[in-house]
């Protein structure tokens, strides 16, 4: 993916998990990275050009640990909703 502006500037992207992470129906891609120790979301804008927008990284402040290698979504609270 070498000039994908979504994608630059993620030091070492290690893993991905896709759900809908915002509710409007469209999965979403969490982009677990190792180099950076950060998680980063890939919001669908529902397949306009990009076909995702990047917000980077999610929530502010959420602690993911010294490069993280691995990540999931999932309902953690039961609400209906996954969690990356």
């Amino acid at each position: 993916m070498t000039g994908n502006p979504v994608l630059s500037g993620l030091v070492t992207p290690v893993r991905s998990a896709a759900a809908d992470l915002n509710g409007d129906g469209l999965d979403d891609i969490a982009v677990a990275e190792s180099g950076g120790s950060a998680v980063h979301v890939l919001r669908s804008n529902g397949g306009g050009v990009p076909f995702f927008t990047r917000v980077t990284p999610v929530p502010a402040g959420l602690p993911v640990g010294a490069n993280p290698e691995a990540i999931a979504a999932g309902d953690l609270d039961g609400d209906g909703w996954p969690t990356s």
